[in-house]
């Protein structure tokens, strides 16, 4: 695990790392999720040190690291920095474990045979032929779960319009 980084990249000083970390910022833009850009995914990898500094330093306020790593919180910057900590790639893991544990929750679900359940279950295989791809499973085993559980989804899943609105 690369916690705290001992030193910067070869060539680096504190000067550069702060230069990159405002070119960072005035590149940045709210809005919908975007894709990764090259140069940022190259100045992001390049400051991880400067930044786990300031994410680990003992009076660390989010919102500071929000203002100075705003790349930070979108989520291809945030899996990189993940995968460079943790030194896993936490979608490779998901993946895996979607295609492995997930056929076996639907099965279970499928021979209860309760109506709500067989309902959810075809709406779901519906979406999933017409999408062409395994998408609305993601979405369809929180719905299944919440409806194994009788729990209300919207308790634990939020959604913020913005990234879906065109």
């Amino acid at each position: 695990m690369k916690w705290q980084p001992e030193a910067l990249p070869e060539g680096e000083t504190e000067e550069s790392q702060e230069t990159i970390m405002n070119e960072l910022k005035s590149v940045w833009e709210p809005g919908p999720r975007r894709e990764a850009k090259p140069e940022v995914k190259s100045k992001m990898a390049k400051t991880y040190a400067t930044q786990r500094q300031q994410i680990n330093q003992k009076d660390c306020v989010l919102t500071d690291i929000i203002d100075n790593w705003p790349f930070l919180f979108e989520e291809p910057y945030l899996l990189d920095h993940f995968k460079e900590l943790c030194e896993v790639d936490i979608m490779d893991k998901i993946s895996s474990a979607f295609t492995d544990k997930v056929p076996k929750i639907y099965r279970y679900f499928d021979a209860q045979s309760k109506p709500k359940m067989d309902e959810l279950i075809k709406e779901i295989q519906d979406e999933t032929a017409k999408k062409e791809d395994e998408n609305p499973k993601v979405m369809g085993l929180l719905l299944l779960l919440s409806e194994h559980f009788k729990e209300d989804l919207g308790e634990h899943v939020k959604v913020r319009k913005e990234q879906y609105a065109s």
